[in-house]
């Protein structure tokens, strides 16, 4: 089994079938065997062994989304970071 490349309480975008969604939060992950059956937006789907989360967007709802739906973010900066980074102009 490999390591999930998502972390809990990491945010992630979704870019699936039909849905995006532009920020959630990692709430769940689990791995699913090969060949075993696991709910997946509202259908039962056979897995090949791949990690699925779990996102706050629909974490009431019995769907988890396959690794391959979710992309890393950039991290986000405060505006006093961005205030941190501006250097002076000089004439």
């Amino acid at each position: 089994m490999n390591k999930p490349k998502f972390c809990i309480g990491e945010e992630v975008a979704v870019v699936g079938k039909g849905t995006t969604i532009d920020r959630t939060e990692v709430m769940a992950c689990e791995y699913s065997e090969p060949g075993e059956s696991i709910l997946h937006r509202g259908n039962y789907r056979c897995s090949l062994g791949e990690w699925f989360y779990r996102t706050a967007h629909d974490f009431d709802d019995d769907g988890w989304w396959a690794e391959k739906t979710l992309r890393k973010l950039p991290p986000s900066k405060s505006f006093n970071d961005f205030m941190s980074e501006i250097k002076p102009v000089t004439a």
